[in-house]
């Protein structure tokens, strides 16, 4: 368990100096080792608990690195890994809305972030997604009328 946890924090490290392939390795490897001690063990509740905190962690920090790469589909993929884990975790849903914007699917993006404001109300960081999110949203319709106006014109 302690290793997971280890392998998590040499993550960060990777991340934190902007290597993100080898972050997100990191983070893969620390969910391959926590679901290989879940298969092998029988595990008290406790250690279970302990585990899940270490997971989500993961999960997130996983698909902060995609993000970070450009991987909008597999950012994706994690987040709704975590979203099972925990369906209303602020975070994860974010994160969700950050890949949908990254693939412009404006409206899934505003979704989630929207979701993600009511469970965390005063968070910057989504606030300023929705900023970034709505300000795209009125370039495209606005290049979108330009073009249909093109059409009849």
């Amino acid at each position: 368990m302690c290793v997971a946890e280890k392998i998590r924090q040499s993550g960060n490290h990777y991340f934190r100096k902007e290597d993100f392939v080898k972050a997100h390795s990191k983070y893969k490897k620390a969910l391959r080792y926590l679901n290989k001690l879940h298969e092998v063990n029988k595990l008290s509740k406790e250690q279970e608990s302990k585990i899940a905190a270490v997971v989500l962690p993961c999960i997130l920090n996983s698909a902060a690195s995609k993000l970070k790469l450009k991987r909008y589909d597999q950012a994706l993929d994690d987040c709704d890994e975590a979203l099972d884990l925990e369906p209303k975790h602020p975070k994860a849903l974010f994160r969700r809305g950050q890949a949908f914007h990254g693939m412009r699917d404006y409206e899934k993006s505003m979704a989630n972030l929207q979701q993600a404001l009511s469970l965390s109300p005063n968070n910057k960081a989504i606030l300023s997604e929705i900023a970034a999110v709505k300000g795209e949203m009125q370039a495209y319709k606005a290049q979108e009328r330009k073009a249909y106006a093109k059409l009849f014109n």
